[in-house]
């Protein structure tokens, strides 16, 4: 295949999977360069392989925690979702698109039911010195967004409420010593028990 010159000379092919590995391949093709054929069959594997992935049949765990590092291995990665997904089943019963809760602050639990609620993140935390001297090398954060909720109480629904619901914000998880789990945010809050 040959390419017009007009083209860019940088040619970044497609994330190739390897292993469950993301790795980047790119190369540098001069204005007047040709692809042989063994790169032409790479390029031809690779779009095969990812015409074959179906993203919507994600675990949805896998779907929220869109994360890729060079220093974050596979098996690190899936003890991540591990972790995060067990906390949300703890807090979150779904049924018919709609999560329930309730709230586990003040004298009696609060039923709650949220519409549109999503989990945003990772983001990457500091980590400091002290953190580090109590084996603590990496910390994330996910913020909780939800379109609408509201509680059941007296015998009855409330109207739908369009704010924040309290306390439910962030989710803070840290890998200590070689293994994730989370150390605050809304799971002291909000429980299914």
């Amino acid at each position: 295949m040959r390419l017009p010159q007009s083209k860019l000379t940088r040619m970044a092919l497609f994330i190739l999977l390897l292993g469950g590995g993301v790795v980047t391949y790119s190369y540098t093709i001069g204005a007047d360069s040709t692809i042989g054929a063994t790169t032409q069959l790479v390029v031809d594997r690779i779009k095969e392989r990812v015409d074959k992935l179906k993203l919507d049949e994600l675990p949805v765990a896998q779907k929220i925690a869109k994360w890729t590092r060079a220093d974050t291995s596979r098996q690190d990665a899936q003890d991540h979702l591990e972790m995060k997904d067990a906390c949300l089943k703890s807090m979150f019963v779904e049924k018919n698109g709609d999560h329930f809760s309730q709230s586990r602050w003040g004298a009696t639990p609060v039923p709650y039911q949220f519409r549109g609620l999503e989990l945003q993140g990772p983001d990457s935390a500091n980590v400091d010195e002290s953190d580090k001297s109590q084996g603590i090398d990496k910390r994330v954060t996910f913020t909780f967004e939800v379109a609408s909720y509201r509680t059941f109480e007296d015998d009855q629904w409330s109207e739908w409420n369009f704010s924040s619901p309290p306390r439910l914000d962030k989710l803070t998880m840290v890998r200590q010593d070689g293994l994730w789990k989370v150390t605050s945010g809304a799971n002291s809050a909000y429980s299914i028990d």
